[in-house]
């Protein structure tokens, strides 16, 4: 894999976190399909307990592949976010590529 960037660790905190990524036209806040969503692509993960969080943005061609983790590394399987909190979105296109931490 050849990673555009690999964004800095994010403070610990005792709560959990809301994370939303989105393309394009930004994330509301609900739940997205991983696959196709045309302008709207956006996925939000909640209920994380956050030690130690990566994101990783990923470009094959056009698309965009995200590897989410917490602890040790996420190396491009589907994870159960409940058990190693680690989760892979890809297949995402569009210039745009953002993402949003709320507390």
């Amino acid at each position: 894999m050849k990673f555009l960037s690999v964004l800095p660790l994010i403070p610990t905190l005792t709560s959990a976190w809301l994370i939303s990524f989105y393309d394009n036209t930004g994330c509301t806040g609900e739940l997205g399909s991983e696959g196709d969503l045309g302008n709207s692509q956006c996925h939000t993960i909640s209920g994380w307990n956050v030690d130690i969080l990566g994101i990783n943005w990923d470009t094959e061609g056009d698309a965009v592949n995200v590897a989410v983790y917490k602890g040790p590394d996420c190396f491009g399987e589907q994870i159960s976010p409940i058990e190693n909190q680690c989760l892979i979105l890809d297949g995402w296109t569009g210039v745009t590529k953002s993402y949003m931490v709320t507390p």
